[in-house]
């Protein structure tokens, strides 16, 4: 809710603790945890904190690669963090290349859905 609102100085000691309890609970692959590591990569990337915000999103996206596959729509949204802080720090061909990456993982999914559409439909 903190994140949210923007307060993100309160959101990332409660996100540091929420991936820690997954951590523990889920282990390290799980993809609730994945999900809490992008936000908590959000949270740095707000905060200007561009590293933290980096190795964040880069353990969040192996970790969600690891569980559901490089090809699940969800790497693509945190492919597009990546892209946005890329951009941020100003390596745009890094951006663009990330940007690109998730697109198509975006333009995939849509094609398996509407061919199971048509198969249903």
């Amino acid at each position: 809710m903190h994140e949210q609102r923007g307060d993100y100085e309160q959101a990332e000691p409660l996100l540091k603790r929420a991936v820690a309890i997954n951590e523990s609970r889920f282990g390290t692959n799980h993809p609730t945890t994945a999900t809490l590591l992008a936000n908590l990569g959000h949270v740095y990337s707000q905060l200007r904190r561009h590293q933290e915000a980096e190795a964040a999103l880069t353990r969040s996206l192996a970790m969600h690669e690891r569980s559901l596959g490089s090809s699940h729509p969800g790497a693509a949204f945190i492919l597009r963090d990546l892209g946005l802080l890329s951009a941020q720090t100003n390596d745009l061909a890094r951006a663009e290349s990330l940007f690109q990456r998730g697109l198509s993982i975006i333009e995939a999914a849509e094609g398996r859905v509407k061919r199971l559409l048509e198969t249903l439909g």
